[in-house]
């Protein structure tokens, strides 16, 4: 009978992690739907890529070795601020004996002329194949910044000159480590890592401020 008994308790076991899994993201998910509601945001709980590839398929970060097609995108915040497209979504990546997700902050800047780069640490890169992958654009007065960073990118003489003092300085400070501009608009991120339905309005404002930084008018 014991052995019964310990035989069931083990067989329990996933199903009590799968249970605490569950209710741990359906508590995500009620936050960010309020937090939207309270930005003036739609919410949509599962989004499919095709939906929103018009914006993020020129994004080289959701083609970086598996399909974005692979999984839905989840707990979706989408709305406008001044005129400009603003998302923060979970994305879920990676090959099936290893996936994360994380959380994706789009803005898109009225009548930006921001310069193509990408902007990853350096640990991640090591991990990913990226178009231009001899290549790390260093700043010999900022080797706190060049060692912590890979910035890429076509054209790295307007790259250089949008990633002055104020730049630098803010991404050795800060947490919101990757981005990634296709010229029009960004995307930002933390490696394998998702913000906190509280901290989300913290991380638009940081996005805010590198997307003014770079060129671009969002704000307000």
């Amino acid at each position: 009978m014991a052995n019964n008994l310990i035989g069931i308790s083990l067989m329990s076991i996933p199903l009590w992690i799968f249970l605490i899994w569950y209710l741990r993201e359906e508590k995500w998910t009620r936050e960010i739907a309020l937090l939207a509601q309270s930005f003036g945001f739609s919410f949509t709980v599962n989004e499919n890529w095709d939906s929103l590839s018009q914006y993020l398929s020129s994004f080289e970060f959701f083609f970086e070795g598996w399909s974005p097609r692979c999984y839905p995108i989840k707990n979706l915040m989408q709305g406008k601020k001044k005129n400009n497209n603003v998302m923060v979504f979970d994305f879920k990546y990676g090959p099936y004996d290893w996936t994360c997700r994380q959380t994706v902050i789009y803005l898109s800047p009225e009548a930006a002329d921001l310069p193509v780069c990408q902007l990853t640490t350096k640990d991640l890169s090591q991990r990913i194949t990226r178009k231009f992958v001899t290549q790390d654009i260093n700043f010999d007065s900022y080797p706190i910044f060049s060692k912590r960073f890979l910035l890429q990118g076509p054209d790295e003489k307007k790259i250089r000159k949008a990633f002055g003092p104020e730049m630098i300085q803010f991404f050795e400070d800060n947490k919101l480590s990757c981005m990634e501009s296709n010229g029009k608009a960004l995307i930002f991120y933390r490696p394998e890592k998702r913000i906190k339905p509280g901290e989300i309005l913290d991380y638009i404002i940081k996005a805010d401020k590198i997307t003014k930084l770079l060129g671009g008018e969002f704000g307000g």
